[in-house]
């Protein structure tokens, strides 16, 4: 675009005058009152933008966008805000009459010049979405490509509460606006309130018919022999494995099946993302929800009542059993989880006895309060080695680890294989 200060409103010429740019491309022009240093010199603090001048200039401003973009314009308008600067976008052929505007304006108040401007530039639309059938002919009414067109037709209606039903062809666009369905109703439903906004008159203004859409060849679909349903009593399908209800609030079904068949997904600014780590409520939130939402996880596969997590966000206060989680990490995803606390009162559990156990020590033990690994990756030996990992971590023997009561039906095949003499429980 080729620029030139087109008028400057303040004698002497200096730095701190008043200036209309213009730029000029091939079809637009972009016409600027530079109002920036001329307020910045800390004398005129007090000239603001009248409201009137703002309105007309806006309305001129959006009149010329919508002019440009029947004209065949295809690129989108930027443009700021407030006292310093005003800008217009005309065509080319509009330039010198919008300097014209914006001097009569800025150095009379008379807006005149920017309302007949408007009125100049701004489509009729007015004529064109009044009820009735009629032709828009490209070349006379628009110069854009008739697709185009009908977009900013189907806009204009929906914000006038109007259907389009615009329609194009080679030669132009046919359009029969026509109020929406709601609009119909709220009129017919409250008459009272549209006593002084009746709908236009119908008016044929063109006396060509609108041609016929070509129909295309019948497909198969229609002169396919239909189905015939059979009555069927169709039983009430099985309750999720993954234990998902309505009462998991911000989870869909998908996404709390997709926690209980490979894991929680874990945030991307988390590492490490494979191996396992210790989690404790004193961690970051990010890792304690990933932690909460495992344990939530292992809560309703295991139909338990709470949970074995105590927060989604993490906390400060410590907890004297020091409850902390073991996640095994692959891919990205926690697909396995074990929550451990350390406890004080354990007695001692033989297998082959009837499971009677007396509390007979106090030592503080790691307890393994419960442990779940996700559908995909079960039966790989994940939680033996979770269990394997806290016991070294903690610094005891596989033996010498309590595990909470009582066993599920995998948790005691799984502390026998770890322990086959017996276990201490808590």
């Amino acid at each position: 675009m080729a620029m030139h200060v087109a008028a400057v409103l303040d004698r002497p010429e200096t730095w701190r005058s008043r200036r209309i740019k213009v730029e000029y491309g091939k079809f637009t022009a972009r016409v600027e009152l530079d109002r920036d240093n001329w307020m910045e010199s800390g004398q005129h603090e007090d000239r603001k933008l009248s409201d009137d001048f703002r309105q007309a200039a806006d309305r001129c401003m959006h009149a010329g966008i919508d002019r440009l973009w029947l004209d065949g314009e295809t690129r989108s308008f930027s443009w700021g805000s407030g006292d310093h600067y005003v800008t217009l976008f005309v065509p080319v052929r509009h330039a010198d009459e919008a300097v014209r505007a914006l001097r009569t304006a800025e150095t009379r108040g008379d807006m005149r010049l920017l309302d007949r401007l408007a009125d100049k530039l701004a489509p009729p639309y007015d004529q064109w979405l009044t009820p009735g059938e009629r032709k828009l002919q490209l070349g006379v009414d628009f110069r854009c490509p008739p697709a185009r067109l009908v977009k900013l037709l189907r806009a204009e209606a929906s914000r006038r509460k109007m259907r389009a039903n615009a329609r194009q062809v080679e030669d132009g666009v046919w359009v029969r606006p026509e109020p929406t369905a709601t609009a119909k109703l709220l009129r017919q439903a409250f008459p009272d309130q549209y006593i002084d906004d009746p709908l236009p008159v119908p008016v044929q203004s063109s006396k060509i018919f609108r041609p016929p859409i070509d129909r295309r060849e019948r497909s198969r679909s229609r002169t396919a022999v239909p189905v015939r349903p059979l009555s069927f009593d169709m039983a009430a399908p099985p309750a999720c494995p993954c234990g998902y209800t309505r009462s998991h609030i911000g989870f869909s079904h998908d996404q709390w099946h997709a926690h209980w068949s490979i894991g929680v997904a874990l945030p991307e600014s988390l590492s490490p993302r494979t191996g396992i780590v210790v989690v404790t409520p004193q961690a970051s939130s990010a890792w304690c929800r990933v932690a909460w939402e495992s344990s939530q996880v292992a809560r309703r596969q295991g139909h338990y009542d709470a949970g074995t997590w105590p927060t989604d966000r993490g906390t400060d206060v410590v907890n004297d059993e020091d409850p902390c989680a073991y996640l095994a990490l692959a891919e990205g995803r926690a697909v396995g989880y074990l929550a451990v606390s350390h406890a004080d009162r354990h007695g001692w559990l033989e297998w082959d006895t009837d499971g009677r156990v007396e509390l007979i020590d106090h030592t503080i033990r790691p307890r393994v309060n419960i442990i779940h690994v996700v559908q995909v990756w079960r039966r790989r030996g994940l939680a033996r080695r979770l269990v394997e990992s806290m016991a070294a971590d903690s610094g005891v023997a596989l033996g010498d680890v309590s595990w909470s009561t009582p066993f599920s039906s995998t948790g005691g095949p799984l502390a026998r294989s770890l322990s086959a003499n017996g276990v201490w429980v808590s």
